[in-house]
């Protein structure tokens, strides 16, 4: 028994040991860094929203192989040194003995190894079940995805050895009796605020054993009988060096920064994150280091401060919608200017512009439905990120395909939110191009393939090299000068992806739409100041912004604003076609914010905050045209892409724990945000049977997860098998009803 007790005893007081409990105890934020990293890989964190495939299926120039996870390994090994020595910094004053160990740095590394290592093994295990089960990879395809991580994070450790952070006391001590009493004086002295080492006392802490190799241990000496001076000298040397290193990973992201234009910089999202973590664990080390007592009132003092600059204009970045002017005189947004763009005289002029495009489409429809009153069709799609892209651009081509290539042409318009819109119009765009004799065969793999092209490494590649710092880097456009951020970067991925056949303004769409050569699109970005809308089309939709009771007699405050009335016509048309594509997908935190150029400055970001399924917006242009609709056509079919299951009914915990119903009424706000709307839709489309006439059908599309434990991610990255799994969701009974159905009412 005594032999069992000395040897928990040695394990406790063994160097290894020691390191976790002083983490725990004195530095939590070190050891939270490791704590939140496992969430993310463990999907315990934004798990939704596919955090953890960044990490298990990283892809680099549009490749998931070798070198990416070479990448996200070689970042990893960076962020760990980075995170020792930070607690080197810290902690290796109460070690004394490192001082006289050679390579005392690496020494310390090897020691400190609990927390990493277990990361590193907790993130193998999930790589191998994930590329096994959802990826089907090969054994050898995991070995050498495995392989590529811990080849990278190796390399990465290899700064472990360098001479300047494993000076010993030796060393220290024969360089120490070379030096001039001036040099001698100058290179020791501290680095806190005029301490003089001597007078520094550290506290040792007890330590039996130590890792000298990861195969063998040696029991620590004493070192009472070195001069105390001269261990802290050792210890102040490899610190400063340690600061210098920092600074150089600084200079790094910064230099990454500069060249995040180029797709051979943009690397993994998993590659950002880390060093994320490491630009943002080093300085608060050096902080707490350098302030000691005073880090936690100088700390507050800077984010007081940091927080105050954008009100005096400085550090106040601004993202706008490329195209639009922001140098001069800004738009008031005020309730007079508001009204004056949606009031009676322009919803007349406006309603007869719309009129004349609805007689256009309906010559067209007559030839295509042959009859004289054809179906109205309006195309709404959900957002959800780009499994919603691909969802509707899934439907498409099964839609094109039931109509004999020509489903487009039935179409009126179509308006929706975040990823629903923009595989909706890059849809439209090929429809449209071949419309022109371009050789385009929409129904080729290749098109699906380019919509669902990772959107997201160059997101988190632009946040961490260049937004969290202060944006710098300008460039123009529409000779405009604007900032580069992960927004610019995100329109400039799309456009790659998709072979820059969306790069254009908005107002390059115009003639097609007022001619209905194709469907005009609306795109409802939410006002986050007061809630409206920010309805932009080519057309003008002043009478979109304002309900009307059924008595016509009274009109209700604005809830919205038209681009065309309150911008003007030109100022509307050079908004670049991407720009307001973005503007709808503005995802919060992920995306920035948008801001419009008015006074005082609004901003908008996603379209789902306020109408998921663009339904309000459909509603109100039915209501409004209904004596129209009711003459001229036959009805109405609504065709809905959702990212999600209707009826999916939640899975209520009658039982939850402390924390859960202290955030419970925070947390069922946003869990059934998309809920509410649907209860609203449905309210809106049942009222519909009141004033509308002819016939109103909605069909449904929607993505049936095969496993609901594994429904795609709502994220700007999808694995394969997540894009196999939205492909295959349009096979459901539901979905090959809702299409047969369809076909039918419309003569197919």
């Amino acid at each position: 028994m005594s032999g069992l007790i000395q040897y928990l005893r040695n394990i406790w007081f063994s160097f290894p040991a020691q390191l976790l409990v002083l983490h725990c105890r004195r530095h939590l934020f070190l050891l939270l860094s490791y704590v939140f990293l496992t969430l993310l890989v463990t999907k315990g964190f934004a798990g939704r929203y596919g955090v953890s495939y960044l990490f298990l299926d990283p892809e680099y120039l549009g490749r998931v192989s070798f070198i990416s996870f070479f990448l996200v390994g070689l970042a990893y090994g960076g962020f760990t040194v980075l995170w020792n020595i930070t607690a080197y910094i810290l902690v290796s004053h109460k070690f004394p003995f490192l001082a006289t160990f050679r390579k005392p740095f690496f020494r310390f590394c090897l020691n400190n190894f609990i927390i990493p290592l277990s990361f590193a093994a907790i993130y193998i295990y999930e790589l191998v079940v994930f590329q096994t089960k959802a990826e089907f990879s090969s054994s050898m395809d995991v070995a050498y995805d495995v392989g590529g991580f811990c080849l990278g994070a190796l390399t990465g450790f290899l700064v472990t050895f360098t001479r300047s952070l494993n000076t010993h006391k030796k060393e220290y001590a024969e360089l120490d009796e070379e030096m001039t009493p001036k040099t001698r004086r100058h290179s020791i002295q501290p680095w806190r605020f005029g301490h003089n080492e001597e007078e520094t006392a550290y506290q040792s802490i007890r330590v039996d054993f130590a890792l000298m190799y990861p195969w063998r241990t040696r029991r620590v000496r004493k070192v009472e009988h070195y001069r105390r001076s001269v261990l802290l000298a050792v210890f102040r040397q490899h610190q400063r060096n340690a600061l210098i290193l920092e600074l150089i990973a600084l200079e790094i992201i910064v230099l990454l920064g500069f060249l995040m234009d180029w797709p051979l910089f943009r690397l993994p999202a998993a590659v950002s994150i880390f060093l994320f973590f490491a630009i943002l664990i080093g300085p608060v080390g050096a902080f707490f280091y350098w302030l000691r007592s005073w880090a936690t009132p100088v700390f507050v003092g800077l984010f007081v401060l940091y927080n105050t600059l954008p009100l005096f204009n400085q550090m106040a970045h601004r993202n706008p919608l490329f195209g639009m002017r922001y140098t001069e005189k800004q738009m008031p947004y005020t309730p007079d200017a508001i009204a004056d763009a949606c009031s009676n005289e322009r919803i007349a002029r406006d309603s007869l512009q719309m009129i004349a495009v609805m007689n256009k489409w309906k010559i067209k429809a007559q030839g295509l439905q042959n009859t004289d009153k054809p179906k109205l069709i309006v195309l709404n799609s959900s957002g959800g990120g780009m499994r919603s892209s691909l969802l509707s651009f899934y439907l498409m081509q099964k839609l094109d395909e039931a109509t004999n290539n020509t489903f487009l042409d039935h179409v009126l318009f179509m308006a929706g939110a975040s990823g629903g819109t923009l595989g909706l119009s890059y849809y439209r765009e090929l429809y449209r191009l071949r419309k022109y004799n371009a050789p385009i065969n929409l129904h080729e793999k290749q098109y699906a393939d380019n919509i669902s092209k990772d959107l997201l490494n160059g997101v988190c590649t632009a946040l961490v090299v260049n937004d969290v710092l202060i944006p710098w880097q300008k460039f123009s456009r529409s000779g405009n000068t604007y900032i580069k951020d992960r927004g610019y970067l995100w329109e400039k991925q799309l456009n790659e992806n998709t072979d820059n056949v969306l790069n254009k303004r908005l107002g390059d769409y115009a003639a097609d739409e007022k001619n209905a050569v194709i469907p005009f699109a609306v795109f409802t970005p939410t006002i986050i100041n007061d809630g409206r809308s920010f309805n932009v089309c080519n057309l003008p939709l002043s009478f979109l912004c304002r309900n009307r009771m059924p008595t016509e007699t009274k009109a209700l405050r604005p809830d919205g604003i038209d681009a065309v009335n309150f911008f003007g016509e030109t100022e509307t048309n050079n908004i670049h076609f991407t720009s307001i594509i973005r503007a709808n997908c503005t995802f919060p935190y992920i995306m920035p914010t948008i801001f419009l150029p008015t006074s005082p400055a609004i901003q908008c970001m996603d379209a789902g905050m306020r109408d998921n399924y663009g339904m309000e917006s459909t509603m109100r242009f039915l209501y409004f045209f209904r004596d129209w609709i009711n003459e001229h056509t036959g009805g109405v079919l609504l065709v809905q892409t959702r990212d999600f299951p209707k009826n999916h009914f939640p899975q209520i915990n009658d039982s939850p724990n402390w924390i859960a119903r202290r955030f419970a009424p925070m947390s069922a706000i946003y869990s059934n945000w998309m809920e509410v709307q649907d209860y609203r839709n449905e309210t809106l489309t049942a009222g519909a049977t009141g004033w509308l006439k002819q016939p109103i059908h909605l069909f449904s599309f929607e993505y049936i997860p095969g496993e609901m434990s594994n429904a795609a991610s709502m994220s700007w990255h999808l694995t394969a098998f997540e894009k196999a799994d939205v492909r295959s969701s349009l096979e459901t009974a539901l979905n090959k009803n809702q299409l047969e159905a369809l076909s039918k009412l419309m003569g197919y």
